[in-house]
């Protein structure tokens, strides 16, 4: 998958950057993340899937419609529109140390909004 998304961008994006932006996907765990913890593509390279999917539909809906909205925008709001989620799930662990099965992972978030309760 990460070649397909190189690729599609490669092909529509021409901003000086691209190639870090890439790159930080590539260091921030983009391509082993999971899109979701229970809808769609919630698995390890759900978020990528995810992703590539919403390019490559974008530009089709832009076609279809006839959009006058840069191709180059489309792209990269697509590729953008999930980005904070790199690193933002972790394993879902029980007491017992193994991970659940039924939610395997869980959001980091609510892991800090713990924390900040508990510091009330």
């Amino acid at each position: 998958m990460r070649q397909k998304i190189h690729d599609i961008v490669h092909k529509y994006v021409q901003r000086a950057g691209i190639d870090d932006m890439l790159k930080w996907y590539d260091e921030n765990g983009f391509y082993d993340a999971w899109a979701s913890t229970s809808f769609h593509c919630n698995y390890a390279g759900g978020l990528a899937d995810h992703t590539y999917n919403v390019i490559t539909n974008a530009l089709k809906l832009a076609d279809v419609l006839g959009s006058e909205v840069s191709r180059e925008s489309i792209v990269l709001c697509a590729l953008l529109h999930d980005a904070g989620k790199c690193n933002y799930y972790v394993p879902n662990l029980l007491k017992s140390g193994k991970t659940s099965g039924s939610k395997p992972m869980k959001l980091i978030l609510s892991c800090v909004l713990k924390i900040m309760r508990l510091g009330r």
